[in-house]
């Protein structure tokens, strides 16, 4: 048989199998109801998807992600469960330095290794934040026009742009295992 014709048989029967989307039902959301930490709340929220494998290492990335504060979240599968489904975790708290929201999205793939992004607001120019907060990272280059992304290591990279008058948006992202 040749390969277009496996290929499209593949195509053909993924057309005729059911439609299996991820709909609202498998959103678990903020459960800001249900007692306990942030964190425990979040390892309710991942189980109740599904996700058993990767929920203690998913919490640890939340945990460092909102620093001791309050948060509230979703967590998705994009698929019908968890474990076999790489997951995507939204996430909005306060920063801890100046109290300005940050927004932090984490993907765990179902061998627990994936990436988390933050993206904060702050109120002094990207200048002053990549001379001081940021001053770690390293090889400081323009994307585009506006966009300046620089390096901690191989797996972290930061994005500075400026944001009104004064402002500047961080987008960090970092690889974990």
């Amino acid at each position: 048989m040749s390969r277009s014709v496996v290929v499209r048989l593949m195509l053909l029967s993924a057309l005729m199998l059911p439609a299996q989307s991820v709909s609202a039902q498998y959103v678990a959301g903020n459960i800001g109801s249900m007692p306990g930490s942030t964190e425990q709340r979040l390892a309710d929220a991942l189980n109740s998807i599904g996700m058993t494998r990767c929920t203690s290492r998913a919490v640890q990335v939340g945990r460092f992600l909102m620093e001791g504060s309050h948060a509230n979240f979703t967590v998705q599968p994009l698929g019908p469960n968890g474990d076999l489904w790489p997951t995507v975790i939204t996430m909005e708290s306060s920063h801890a330095d100046n109290g300005t929201t940050r927004l932090s999205i984490i993907s765990i793939s179902p061998n627990c290794a994936g990436f988390y992004q933050q993206t904060i607001y702050w109120s002094q120019p990207c200048s002053v934040l990549r001379s001081g907060t940021f001053a770690a990272f390293t090889g400081a280059q323009r994307l585009l026009a506006n966009v300046i992304v620089s390096e901690l290591d191989v797996a972290t990279q930061l994005y500075l742009m400026p944001a009104g008058p004064q402002g500047c948006v961080s987008v960090k992202k970092e690889l974990f295992r």
